[in-house]
């Protein structure tokens, strides 16, 4: 058989050194595919939030407001050796659909969308924000945010009905 130059010479994958390795090689892949395969539901699974009513989401809050960001604070990760940036805004509440949450509110929150953070907001963004409890700083997630129009809805649903 004759080659030429700068063919490849086949590699015989049946038996003897090179076996050996190409038995390494393939438990590798199968490790890799079975990592991938169990990991992949669980991150897909990470943040998933059910289809609520806004009027159901806005009964749920102690508080929902509507609002603009004055100013943004790194506070460190979420947890001690946690790898999400974790931040605290101090909010002008321009109407309080319900409750009464004062002038300003302070929210914390994280900034991994997939974990369910709030993302990063900027500073003069306008943002929906339902709250729990009864002092800040309260803590939000994606769950926490609402739209303008959802807030809307979901109090004149509320007015109507309580």
């Amino acid at each position: 058989m004759r080659r030429s130059a700068g063919a490849v010479a086949p590699i015989c994958l049946c038996r003897g050194a090179g076996g050996s390795i190409v038995v390494a090689v393939r438990s590798l892949l199968a490790l890799a595919v079975l990592v991938v395969v169990l990991a992949a539901p669980a991150a897909a699974q990470a943040c998933s939030l059910a289809a609520v009513s806004p009027q159901a989401r806005v009964a749920s809050a102690d508080a929902a407001v509507w609002g603009k960001v004055l100013s943004r604070e790194s506070v460190g990760p979420a947890a001690p050796g946690a790898w999400d940036a974790t931040y605290r805004y101090r909010v002008r509440v321009l109407r309080a659909y319900k409750g009464r949450p004062g002038r300003t509110v302070e929210v914390v929150g994280s900034v991994v969308e997939p974990m369910c953070g709030v993302g990063l907001l900027e500073v003069g963004e306008r943002r929906g924000f339902l709250l729990r409890g009864k002092s800040g700083p309260f803590q939000v997630t994606l769950a926490s945010l609402i739209s303008r129009a959802e807030l809307e809805r979901g109090s004149r649903a509320r007015r109507r009905h309580g």
